[in-house]
């Protein structure tokens, strides 16, 4: 295997994402995605010679027309079955395993996500083709769903109890020696309870071209933002609640986002029966692009009431589009906002907190514009731009713990080695964990 000159922008090494981020094609068969995803491997891809995203094809119905997709050039889609679900992940994984097999005799690294039904799969292949592989741990997989699992019809709600039960266990065996790139402090902590080798990074959406430059005068303060996933754990109800029951009777609520299994119904029936109907909007799906950034823009407070989260990336983009914010301190968001400098942070679940901060909020504006001052500065530090930088150096002071050269991938190792003379440390290992390299020494000898 040819040895390539050690240099951070050789370009040399092939990463491949695999993963269950949907795509359709559209009329003239280009495809698209509905987040935010195409965004985080094209900040990428001036790091690595080619990117190989393996994603699930689905039907173009399931995607909003006006998705985003891959701009560059040395982004190569390989297209999966339609993997959406659990029936059919783990029905068709077969083909899809059948397909990477073939593909994966060009790849030095392999990127997986957690949580992802696709995820053990994955796994199974970096292992059987002596692949090393890294996590992008975005949410934490351990955390049980009960919001969600409440919301299904009581005779599934066993079955996917159990589901749950055997996808943490998966979870768990995945992570366990894994190299793991954790979306902030708490998940990093997450990580590292499941035997990871975990470094903290902040994922990011927006490019630094757009950052709002100036900070947008102060609004009315009665003008409320949700923008994610309309599901339960998201904790919409508890942010009815709270607007039916704030001291201020003007407050507007806009929805934005896709419903998850008739969630926008239940909400709806919520709000007539509290009297809210002619003050909510649902807007639902909107891409990533400049007719979000308008909506954030004419709005003056995002309020995510989650109970359950990972590290969710509307607050960056509310953030770098001059909102600001009221969330529920649930999951990895203190990562994100510190109380009372970049938003204000109420207790998950707690409508009557939630209340009380919105009326505060909405009456203050000099507070509003200091949030909103102080989120363009950190957002202005977390773009998507910095985000990429980061990851790759971490790949690079990860060298030292991982096998890249004990499974032949002298590609990778070539590709991020340092600089002659330059310095790049090495994560700390604890003598408690189980290290990758024990884990490929089992089974995974130097290819030839």
């Amino acid at each position: 295997m040819r040895r390539l000159r050690p240099s951070l922008e050789t370009r040399e090494a092939t990463l491949a994402v695999v993963r269950m981020e949907c795509f359709a094609a559209d009329a003239n068969g280009t495809p698209r995605h509905a987040g935010s995803f195409p965004r985080f491997v094209d900040s990428l891809a001036p790091y690595f010679r080619e990117i190989e995203v393996a994603v699930p094809r689905v039907p173009p119905d399931r995607i909003p027309p006006e998705g985003s997709t891959f701009s560059a050039p040395n982004v190569r889609l390989v297209p999966l079955p339609d993997l959406q679900g659990v029936r059919r992940c783990y029905g068709r994984a077969p083909s899809a395993l059948a397909r990477l097999w073939r593909r994966a005799r060009r790849w030095d690294l392999i990127n997986l996500r957690v949580p992802d039904n696709f995820f053990p799969f994955g796994v199974a292949l970096a292992r059987a083709r002596r692949i090393p592989y890294y996590v992008s741990l975005v949410a934490d997989p351990l955390a049980t769903r009960s919001s969600r699992i409440a919301s299904l019809p009581p005779l599934r709600r066993p079955l996917a109890r159990l589901h749950g039960a055997l996808q943490q266990a998966a979870f768990r065996r995945g992570l366990t020696g894994a190299f793991c790139v954790a979306h902030g402090e708490a998940l990093r902590r997450v990580a590292e309870s499941s035997g990871a080798l975990a470094q903290s990074l902040l994922s990011a959406s927006l490019w630094d071209r757009e950052i709002l430059l100036v900070p947008p005068p102060p609004g009315p303060g009665n003008r409320l933002l949700y923008v994610g996933r309309i599901s339960p754990e998201k904790g919409l109800g508890i942010l009815l609640e709270a607007v039916a029951r704030a001291s201020r009777k003007d407050f507007r609520l806009t929805l934005v986002g896709a419903p998850f299994k008739g969630e926008d119904r239940i909400l709806k029936d919520v709000a007539r029966r509290d009297g809210l109907s002619e003050r909510l909007s649902f807007l639902g799906h909107v891409p990533l692009g400049p007719r979000l950034f308008r909506i954030y823009q004419e709005h003056d407070l995002l309020v995510l009431p989650s109970l359950s989260e990972g590290t969710p990336r509307v607050l960056g983009e509310a953030m770098g589009n001059g909102i600001a914010i009221v969330a529920s301190d649930a999951g990895g968001v203190r990562d994100l906002i510190e109380h009372d400098r970049t938003g204000h942070l109420v207790p998950p679940g707690d409508s009557a907190s939630l209340s009380g901060a919105l009326d505060a909020l909405s009456a203050d504006a000099a507070r509003r514009s200091r949030f909103v001052a102080e989120g363009l500065r950190v957002a202005r530090g977390r773009t998507l731009e910095a985000q990429a930088r980061r990851h790759f150096e971490i790949l690079c002071e990860a060298r030292g713990t991982l096998p890249w050269e004990r499974v032949g991938t002298h590609h990778l190792t070539s590709a991020l080695a340092p600089e002659k003379g330059s310095h790049t440390p090495s994560i700390p290992i604890t003598h408690s964990k189980k290290t990758l390299c024990d884990r490929f020494q089992h089974g995974c000898g130097a290819e030839s």
